[in-house]
């Protein structure tokens, strides 16, 4: 009697645990951007908007389409990257920068 009751006792724990955990579904309709350069610390704009991201880093949770990727550092000419994003690829941006 005292082995079910202790199984009713856990069974019971484990499911009221249960309640207080929140899942996130993965949302495999959303891509991501890798992004480095070199030199590396470059500031990364995202269709010509400062994201506050620098060299190297990702952006996570685009929806498919086309992206414009602008690196920009003192002392090398800005560079842009168009990057196609779709749900079958990961791009990864790899950008050596070019001194003026």
């Amino acid at each position: 009697m005292k082995k079910i009751a202790f199984l009713i006792f856990v069974l019971t724990a484990l499911f009221a645990c249960r309640e207080g955990i929140v899942e996130f579904p993965e949302d495999s309709s959303k891509g991501t951007i890798y992004i480095d350069s070199e030199p590396r610390g470059a500031r990364i704009y995202l269709n010509n908007t400062f994201i506050s991201k620098f060299t190297p880093d990702s952006i996570i949770n685009l929806d498919p389409g086309e992206y414009s990727i602008t690196l920009r550092e003192f002392g090398y000419l800005d560079t842009t990257v168009v990057v196609d994003l779709n749900e079958n690829l990961v791009p990864f941006v790899n950008v050596t920068l070019i001194p003026y």
